[in-house]
């Protein structure tokens, strides 16, 4: 876990792009959750009110932005520029707090100028239960077509849906048995199931259920781009061959990028004539 100190005029693009810019590159590993602090200074001018920290992200990875042409784009007003850029995976909702108020061991409380700072783990502690991980909302994915693709469902659709999740979070449970692993809302976008260690997001997994005698799925151009962009959290699971009377099935899963050709093969198309 790491602080991030974050003007005013930035925390914008850095919360709904999951961005953030640095004149360094930072020593971070993939999953690690990264605290927005918003400058005292600005969080004053605003009033004060709620914590400094409202929003976290989880970091994927970093870019090099040598002729600043990415700090331009995203931060125009901030007149300059930085050499690294961070991307994030997910964006996370904080129960709002501020270091200064919490009886952390550390006792500058994290407020020296430089960034990024890493948390020790004695306060990461105190800090987890204001992460809201049911919050986790996916980043660097495509938005979804005004018209997408429906594929046809099974009868029982509903059914296989909510089985196939449960069968997928008891295996995972096995996979990972010192995390947490929490299933996400109803159709979020990117992944269905987060798993989480200590402060570090370990897994982003998607879940497919079918009672086919083979491990079919259909994916969507937005978790085939999810899949991409996490490559190194990221596992679908396909839950296949269910029977619903007898209650087994049969689980194969794949690590990493779901990728064109290898895995994916065209199965329709979407197309639009001139009127």
């Amino acid at each position: 876990m790491y602080r991030l100190n974050v003007a005013a005029e930035q925390i914008e693009e850095c919360v709904n792009k999951g961005m953030f810019a640095l004149s360094y590159k930072p020593q971070i590993e993939v999953g690690e959750i990264l605290l927005l602090q918003l400058k005292k200074s600005d969080w004053r001018l605003q009033g004060a009110k709620g914590g400094r920290i409202q929003h976290a992200l989880v970091f994927q990875r970093c870019e090099h932005d040598q002729e600043g042409n990415i700090s331009r784009e995203h931060w125009p007003n901030a007149g300059k520029t930085w050499s690294w850029i961070l991307y994030s995976s997910a964006a996370l909702e904080v129960t709002p707090f501020s270091l200064e108020d919490l009886p952390l061991a550390r006792e500058s409380h994290y407020q020296a100028q430089s960034n990024p700072v890493q948390i020790d783990p004695e306060d990461e502690a105190i800090i987890l239960p204001y992460i809201k991980w049911s919050s986790a909302t996916p980043l660097n994915i495509l938005p979804q077509p005004s018209d997408e693709i429906i594929f046809p469902t099974y009868e029982e659709a509903i059914k296989i849906e909510e089985i196939s999740v449960k069968y997928a979070v008891a295996e995972i449970k096995k996979w990972y048995p010192q995390a947490q692993v929490e299933v996400m809302s109803h159709n979020n976008p990117g992944f269905d199931i987060l798993v989480t260690e200590q402060s570090q997001v370990i897994r982003y997994i998607e879940v497919k259920g079918t009672q086919t005698d083979k491990p079919f799925f259909h994916l969507t151009e937005t978790e085939r781009k999810f899949s991409k962009n996490n490559s190194l959290l990221y596992t679908l699971v396909v839950i296949w061959m269910i029977d619903l009377n007898n209650k087994t099935y049969k689980i194969t899963k794949h690590d990493g990028e779901v990728s064109i050709g290898d895995i994916l093969k065209p199965y329709r198309y979407l197309g639009l004539l001139n009127s």
